[in-house]
């Protein structure tokens, strides 16, 4: 996540390229942690016939979000203890999108690759079934966070990449080998 003094070298050909690198540090680091969380990690032993590995790695993971979010957290506007309509709305907004499995994928991910990110769309029936706004978990290998160099707590904006193109798997890995690349980017600017 690249410190930035201003929106103007965000968008000049030195900020992109400084997100590239930094979306290509971020996808190989996150790559490796997935790896470990699915077991898949070097033998330790030369003699395999004595090497066992117990993958920790998943365990920490699942138990810390586990402890992070044992039930869905309630959702309240106001201070009265009745249900109010915005809020059994906003339940069934979460319901419909996946409530607390969404938010372990997003804890999930949060763990693994250091940040979560989730994207709001427009209600889509014919996509989703339901008639409420689409949220999706996005992969932080493909999100660039960008801060003012001096305070990373002042967010310029994000910057996402994708490509889109054929798998190209190789033992056990699996990678893009993108035909179009993609990239979004979404600056603050004035408050906005």
């Amino acid at each position: 996540m690249p410190g930035a003094k201003n929106i103007e070298f965000i968008l000049s050909g030195d900020g992109m390229e400084k997100a590239g690198d930094e979306i290509k540090d971020r996808r190989s680091m996150i790559e490796g942690n997935r790896r470990y969380y699915r077991g898949d990690m070097p033998e330790p032993l030369k003699d395999e016939r004595d090497n066992v590995i117990i993958n920790l790695c998943s365990d920490v993971v699942d138990q810390t979000v586990a402890f992070l979010l044992p039930q869905m957290p309630s959702l309240h506007l106001d201070s009265s203890r009745d249900t109010s309509p915005d809020e059994e709305w906003l339940m069934q907004l979460w319901e419909a999108n996946g409530g607390a499995t969404l938010l372990q994928e997003a804890a999930t991910n949060g763990a693994i690759g250091g940040e979560v990110y989730l994207k709001v769309l427009p209600p889509d029936p014919a996509d989703t079934g339901h008639e409420y706004p689409q949220i999706i978990v996005l992969n932080p290998a493909n999100i660039v966070t960008w801060w003012r160099k001096d305070n990373y707590k002042l967010i310029f904006g994000y910057e996402m990449r994708w490509g889109s193109g054929g798998a190209e798997t190789s033992g056990n890995t699996y990678s893009m080998k993108a035909q179009k690349q993609y990239r979004q980017t979404i600056l603050r600017e004035n408050g906005s």
